[in-house]
């Protein structure tokens, strides 16, 4: 019970400093998701031996390989895949890919919501459509989608949103969503 209350609040902690830090500068703090990676595996030794600490190491395996991949290809920024990472070194790989399911879920429908509210959700359902198409052609028939056609989303916010929905889930219903 103590490593489940002492795992939860950290995760809610950083995912919340996370979620306002990136709102106010569009940047996740290094001091918030860097100790998580030496405290969770320490976490896990501490409150659960050996298969804890494994746990850990494979969420933040799982979790950082996951989201290098998506920074890779330019889907999403370094402070989320530190911020995910941190959390899957917390919670292990189970909860860190139900958290960010979670939170890419409300990241989705959150990016929807402002991309109709300024006017520009067909233009831009329109140029996903085409970066789809394009993954499917040839280098010589693709065609180019100019930078300005494409819309930035800080989902520092659905981050915490998705880690809360999970803690509320784990904590309170028993993990009916996982």
């Amino acid at each position: 019970m103590t490593q489940t209350l002492v795992t939860y609040g950290a995760m809610l902690l950083i995912s919340c400093i996370g979620g306002i830090s990136d709102l106010r500068t569009g940047l996740i703090p290094h001091w918030a998701t860097l100790p998580p990676l030496v405290i969770g595996p320490l976490l896990g030794f501490a409150f659960g031996g050996l298969r804890g600490l494994i746990g850990s190491l494979l969420g933040i395996l799982i979790l950082g390989l996951i989201n290098a991949l998506f920074y890779r290809l330019d889907a999403m920024g370094g402070g989320d895949v530190k911020l995910f990472t941190a959390l899957g070194a917390l919670g292990g790989p189970s909860m860190g890919l139900e958290i960010e399911l979670l939170s890419l879920s409300f990241a989705f429908f959150w990016g929807l919501m402002v991309l109709a509210y300024r006017g520009r959700l067909l233009r831009a359902l329109g140029t996903s459509g085409q970066l789809v198409v394009n993954t499917f052609l040839p280098a010589s028939r693709r065609r180019d989608v100019a930078a300005e056609a494409m819309t930035p989303l800080r989902i520092g916010a659905a981050i915490f949103a998705g880690t809360l929905l999970a803690v509320l889930d784990r904590a309170l219903l028993g993990g009916l969503l996982s």
